[in-house]
């Protein structure tokens, strides 16, 4: 039972944190959006997996802001 309870609660910390990320960078137009793979991504590294995905999705703008300058 405490397994699940843990479980649950890394779920909405994750979907919290990434929350208040979106509203913190929503000011510069950059944001993570918020679905299984990413909430996910967060329970499993914790605040790694956030800057997992702030780094593959800075390096995804870059190469389609790329695309459209060539």
């Amino acid at each position: 039972m405490k397994f699940i309870i843990n479980i649950v609660k890394k779920i909405i910390i994750s979907l919290c944190i990434l929350y208040a990320f979106n509203i913190l960078t929503s000011k510069i137009g950059f944001y993570i959006p918020i679905n299984i793979y990413t909430i996910s991504t967060i329970s499993i590294l914790d605040f790694n997996g956030l800057l997992l995905l702030i780094i593959l999705n800075i390096i995804w703008l870059r190469r389609a802001l790329w695309k459209q300058m060539n």
